[in-house]
């Protein structure tokens, strides 16, 4: 049968579909790149190789070209095969074209140049043998679909080595990046392997079919892998900088508060931002005015404005935009302001350019390096470069501030610094892509200083603009008070008189008018109402805040007791919280120790405070702006201390009050019937929060918390109803005194305050070391001494938590339950469905109160677990492992070590050797030389002997394990530093030298520990079969039983 003369209609797609996709590619970096590769001969390359042989030859660099010559041989024998088939097309130049640029461009980096060789080899290796086919299998229809198959993994490797080449400053990100490409270069290799195959078998056409389905199945598993890697690199990434660990710090946070000023920002009255021409020229490309300054005072929308331009940037996709919007909570959580600043713009480039999270994760995370300010800069400093058109808008720097105790505060030089630090984001970046900055602020003295010389935005130089926005957002509001007034004679005349009045003082200030509007809703419900709010309306936020104030104080004494507790508790939480929290908690107040229906308080308590408090879309509560806090810290109202205090007493009360939930005289549905109505909705905030508040406000004090008798007596009222409790349940206050003196002040320094109060002290330590044993069950997994566990499971205030989480899962899945109706089984899942799965990490700042379901808690519990990595020498594999065991598996099938027997008779108490390869754990554990303390970890044992054994004991030990520093020399932390410093990860290095710990012993018991921890030390280094560290060994072995037979029987 005659065969087909020209290409087949599949065939003739995979040549044209693979030719586009590598011409739009290069098309879009170069043109003169493309005319290049459509007039480039085979001997062009190779005439190029040649001369980059002589280049490097005059660099004594030589690299061995000749490894080129089976690959530009391969693709002579192939262009003959095809070059009939593709008459009159541009295809054929393309296989070999990109081969002279790749050579040109990798020529001055040696390492970069040895891996495109090697790849050129290997591809040279799997390419199939064309000079042995018959000439009548080209025109064979199955067989050209392999041809052009292999036409396109030829161009898709070039089209992946041309676009890693051409990118700005590859030799940079060569290390982090190339191991995502040879991902995609491995596929590319199995695909022309098996399809070599099919040419070698004559190209069977059953084969054929199947090879095509696998190469469709292998480039989609290759994707997927390529996916995952980036993906759990990113999630690493984004944990190391730290962001979502602290409070109101997180990547959701920005999010909501830019949300929350698009959401809030009336239509019409930003619109002239993007108009104004200093805008306008700061928005234009080029290198003019990098950076603009927009200034106001308090309240003038200068946040809405950043939103604004942000959402803009957004919108029009051709700048890639970074924003930041600072606030005093964040100021209050995170100590370096520059350093939050620069994780949130690193964070927000990596989740824009997914494929940049691998340079930070193998630069920087897989070095476990700390993402300190200098760091952050350095990774911005390479990062921004690699995008189209930055621009950078941070609004807030003035509040870049660190607050006293008193939350007053302190020195302004921070805000000069931060500025210093954000100002050099302006030389990042290429020539033609220099990033912009947008800055908003105050006009404060440390600003002008530093930002005088820049092009500035001052709202007050434009009231103009101002005035027509404010009247326009006037206007707005009052058609909604104009509907209250329907059909009132003369009502448009006085509300046109309210607009202009508001317009007039308003002064530029948004939240101002706000403000006054909310007045306006809340206490006009008349014309003489209208009439005395415009007779009485305030200047500015000082007088309206006091205003609002002395409204407050008119009020009965129980509401200004409840107006007071709302606001300290606003002030001091460490959470935002939600209304149904809040309400609950001023309910428990002075001396109230109970909650049911008759003393919960409605949703609406929280009125009291508006204007100055708002209802989020989250139902949390915040204030409506932050010169609100400012404005009650600089008053008498309250103090920080007080604020404290306040949120102390009531959790001390709630506290109480939940040990109902364990109390046995108590049937369980009645319980669980009181969960389901509400009454211990502050259950999570209190048992995560309420040891911080206690131990703050004791703090405040000064020397001893006997200060404050008020607080003494709620302890020692909680304390009394715990010994009231079965004796089961009562080993928070009667557990013995633990002999490590960790469990003791030590562990928290502030517990020395309630030194001398006897059983609450037993109370609040016992409640330290729970929490720490906690902590380190996640920082640790696995590590954690089992032997607190049963203690902590019987801790009262533990059983009740649990107790709450399993009443709070029932009612969540259950339809009806005795003794609740339908409506109020439906409020209790709304309210608490969307946090019934909290995080169980102590002190996590998680802005919300939980998680809807388990599966979301577990993946934010992830983010608290220190990564666990393989850290074998050589190995190349640097992503973190899900668990304790998938890293040993990883171990034992790919760094298989001898594990050496420690003979029973020397290893502690005749225990089982952990060395062995048939111990049932594998996990290797060094025990403290004074204490039944237990480590994972040589340097982890002697830091933790230093800080609860060092100046304490006699048997102290006088030298470093590992290099003989004189202890007396250095102090506890300094030592720390110098173990960490110098011995982290050269342990092994150390005892090749000869190094023995057991030679400076003074007891039998640590003799025998020492040598059972040298062994095991020595085994976790992985020696090599080689002639030194046999040699080592023997030496070993030797000294050791030197020792033994000559020193044990003169030990203690």
């Amino acid at each position: 049968m005659t065969a087909p003369s020209r290409l087949t209609a599949q065939a003739s797609n995979t040549f044209r579909n693979s030719f586009d996709h590598f011409e739009r590619t290069v098309l879009s970096q170069s043109q003169s790149d493309h005319r290049d590769f459509s007039s480039t001969t085979l001997q062009d390359v190779r005439q190029a190789a040649k001369e980059v042989e002589q280049q490097l030859a005059a660099r004594q660099c030589l690299r061995n070209m000749r490894r080129i010559e089976p690959f530009l041989n391969g693709l002579e024998a192939y262009s003959k095969v095809i070059e009939v088939l593709c008459n009159g097309t541009p295809y054929l130049p393309w296989i070999w074209a990109p081969v002279k640029l790749m050579l040109k461009l990798a020529k001055d980096h040696i390492i970069a140049f040895e891996k495109l060789m090697s790849a050129y080899g290997r591809i040279a290796e799997n390419l199939p043998r064309f000079d042995r086919l018959s000439q009548a299998y080209r025109h064979q229809p199955d067989f050209q679909q392999v041809l052009a198959v292999v036409y396109s993994d030829i161009l898709e490797f070039h089209r992946q080595a041309y676009k890693f080449f051409k990118r700005h400053s590859w030799k940079c990100f060569f290390k982090s990046t190339w191991g995502g490409f040879d991902t995609r270069f491995n596929c590319i290799l199995d695909s022309l392997s098996r399809h070599s195959d099919l040419v070698d078998r004559e190209a069977n056409a059953f084969l054929i079919t199947e090879t095509m389905r696998w190469r469709e199945d292998a480039l989609q598993a290759a994707a997927h892998r390529e996916k995952e890697r980036l993906t759990t690199q990113l999630t690493s990434t984004l944990a190391w900088l730290g962001l979502d660990s602290m409070p109101h710090c997180g990547r959701n946070q920005q999010q909501n508060e830019f949300d929350k000023l698009i959401h809030d920002c009336c239509p019409g009255t930003t619109d002239w931002i993007l108009n104004h021409p200093k805008m306008r020229t700061w928005m234009r490309n080029g290198q003019d005015q990098s950076t603009l300054w927009l200034k106001g005072k308090p309240g003038s929308g200068k946040s809405t404005l950043c939103a604004i331009v942000v959402q803009f940037f957004k919108l029009d996709k051709t700048a890639t935009t970074l924003s930041c919007f600072y606030n005093y909570k964040i100021s209050e959580a995170h100590v370096h302001p520059s350093a939050f600043i620069f994780a949130t713009l690193v964070s927000q480039v990596l989740q824009q350019k997914r494929d940049l999270a691998a340079y930070v994760y193998e630069e920087f995370v897989a070095e476990n390096l700390p993402s300190s300010t200098q760091t952050l800069k350095h990774i911005l400093s390479n990062l921004l470069p690699q995008l189209s058109l930055p621009r950078i808008i941070i609004d807030g720097i003035d509040e870049c501030l660190q607050y006293d105790a008193s939350g007053k505060p302190q020195s302004l030089s921070l805000v000069k610094d931060v500025l210093n630090d954000i100002l050099q984001l302006e030389t990042f970046g290429s020539q033609a892509m220099s990033p912009k900055l947008l800055l908003a602020s105050r006009d404060i003295g440390q600003m002008v200083i530093k930002l005088s010389r820049k092009p500035m935005m001052f709202l007050d130089h434009e009231p103009g603009i101002l005035q027509s926005a404010i009247r326009r957002f006037a206007s707005y509001r009052l058609s909604e008070i104009r509907g209250k007034f329907q059909g009132v004679p003369d009502i448009e005349r006085i509300l046109n008189r309210i607009e202009e009045t508001i317009v007039i003082k308003s002064q530029g200030m948004f939240l101002w008018v706000k403000l006054i509007f909310m007045q306006l809703e809340e206490e006009a419900y008349n014309v003489n109402d209208l009439e005395s709010a415009l007779a009485n309306m305030p200047d500015g936020l000082h007088a309206l805040y006091a205003r609002i104030m002395g409204r407050l104080q008119v009020l009965t004494p129980s509401s200004q007791d409840r107006v007071a507790r709302i606001l300290e508790w606003m002030l001091s939480s460490r959470r935002p919280l939600r209304t149904i929290e809040l309400q609950d908690a001023i309910a428990f107040s002075g001396t109230t120790t109970t909650l049911d229906k008759g003393s919960k308080l409605p949703a609406s308590v929280i009125d009291l405070c508006k204007p100055l408090i708002t209802i989020l879309h989250d139902d949390t509560v915040d204030f409506v702006h932050f010169t609100v806090k400012e404005f009650l810290l600089d008053t008498s109202f309250t103090s920080m201390q007080q604020a404290e205090l306040c949120i102390a007493t009531s959790c001390l009360n709630y506290l109480h009050f939940s040990l109902d939930l364990i109390d046995p005289s108590i049937s369980a549905n009645q319980r669980t019937k009181f969960v389901g109505q509400g009454m211990y909705t502050l259950q999570p905030y209190v048992h995560e929060h309420w040891l911080d508040h206690v131990l703050i406000y004791a703090s405040s004090l000064g020397t001893t918390a006997t200060q404050c008798p008020h607080l003494e007596a709620r302890l020692r009222q909680l304390v009394a109803r715990i010994e009231s409790l079965p004796s089961r349940m009562q080993s928070a206050v009667n557990a013995p005194m633990r002999d490590d003196p960790e469990s003791n002040w030590t562990l928290e320094p502030r517990l020395a305050l309630f030194g001398a109060h006897g059983n609450v002290f037993h109370f609040l330590r016992e409640a330290c070391w729970q929490r720490r044993c906690t902590r380190l069950k996640f920082e640790n997994p696995g590590e954690s001494d089992d032997a607190d566990q049963p203690h902590i499971n019987h801790n009262p205030l533990a059983q009740t938590h649990a107790e709450y989480h399993s009443k709070v899962q029932l009612l969540i899945s259950s339809k009806t339950f005795p003794g609740l109706s339908k409506e109020e089984l439906a409020a209790f899942k709304r309210f608490c469905g969307p946090c019934a799965f909290e995080c169980r990490f102590p002190g996590c700042s998680h802005p919300t109160a939980g998680f809807p379901t388990d599966e979301a808690r577990l993946q934010h519990e992830k983010t608290h677990a220190s990564p666990l990595l393989c850290v074998a020498p050589g190995c190349t594999y640097r992503l973190p492992f899900a668990s304790i065991q998938s890293l040993k598996r990883h171990d034992r099938d790919h760094h298989a070590v001898s594990y050496v027997r420690v003979p029973r008779k020397v290893r502690p108490n005749n225990s089982r050797s952990p060395l062995s390869s048939q111990s049932s754990d594998n996990i290797t554990h060094f025990l403290c030389s004074w204490c039944d303390h237990k480590f994972d970890d040589l340097m982890k044992r002697q830091i933790h002997e230093i800080k609860c054994h060092f100046g304490k004991s006699e048997r102290a030990r006088k030298s470093c394990d590992f290099c003989s520093v004189d202890l007396d020399d250095l102090n506890s932390p300094t030592f720390i530093d110098h173990l960490k410093a110098t011995h982290r990860g050269n342990v092994g290095a150390d005892l090749r030298r000869g190094h023995l710990t057991c030679l400076h012993v003074v007891s039998r018991r640590e003799f025998t520990r020492t040598v059972f921890n040298d062994l095991d030390l020595m085994a976790r280094t992985q020696f090599k079969d080689d002639e030194a560290s046999i040699n080592f060994w023997r030496a070993y072995s030797a000294t050791l039983g030197l020792l033994y037979r000559s020193k044990i029987g003169d030990l203690d």
